[in-house]
């Protein structure tokens, strides 16, 4: 996918936006602002293609749902041959086994990892961003991976004044899509009240069962 005029992040703009964060930290290199600029891209780019995104998914849905109409249909169908001791008629064998490799392939096809790149898998790779909610982590790991870098040993929280949650209410700002909260501080809250809420049920998924 590719936004339909010029990408809003430059390594000019990264590297602007993590200076006035203040002296205490050291902005990464030329090629991991690069980097961190190109995430940034990506994520913009499937954030605006989200309405063409969720119409792909839509319409391989249906095709999944046609597909189990025919299999119900072709299995009712089978009884009945069956009930009437016609299932030896070749016709009616060629029919099944030829609709059997059909679902065997469409099955195997929607298991396996292949992908070709074309628009229509796109929802395969990428989940459907609607808003910042679905946002705002991906640009604020993507900050702290690339802080890391010039900054060892510092560790990057997500408080509400925090680096990541200042860098990614000002990312959001520049693409349009910041959250509504009539000031910057209701709206550092707000993202760092998600960003939290998403790290807290990622930690309590990855806590075996005793």
């Amino acid at each position: 996918m590719k936004a339909q005029h010029p990408y809003p992040f430059t390594v000019a703009w990264v590297r602007g936006t993590i200076e006035a964060l203040g002296d205490r930290y050291s902005v990464p290199s030329e090629p991991t602002l690069r980097r961190l600029a190109t995430h940034l891209n990506m994520t913009t780019d499937v954030y605006e293609s989200r309405e063409v995104t969720r119409a792909h998914l839509d319409r391989y849905t249906e095709m999944y749902n046609a597909l189990q109409v025919q299999k119900r249909w072709f299995d009712d169908r089978w009884k009945e041959l069956e009930a009437a001791n016609l299932l030896h008629d070749e016709r009616e064998k060629q029919l099944r086994d030829k609709f059997n490799a059909y679902m065997e392939a469409m099955t195997s096809h929607h298991d396996s990892n292949f992908l070709t790149g074309i628009p229509m898998e796109v929802w395969r790779v990428w989940p459907i961003l609607k808003n910042w909610r679905d946002i705002a982590e991906y640009i604020a790991d993507a900050f702290v991976q690339a802080m890391k870098e010039s900054n060892p040993g510092r560790t990057f929280g997500f408080s509400d004044d925090g680096p990541a949650v200042k860098f990614t209410l000002a990312a959001l700002e520049r693409i349009g899509a910041a959250p509504p909260a009539g000031s910057p501080e209701n709206a550092r809250y707000r993202i760092a009240q998600r960003i939290r809420e998403l790290k807290a049920k990622k930690k309590r998924k990855e806590k075996p069962d005793l």
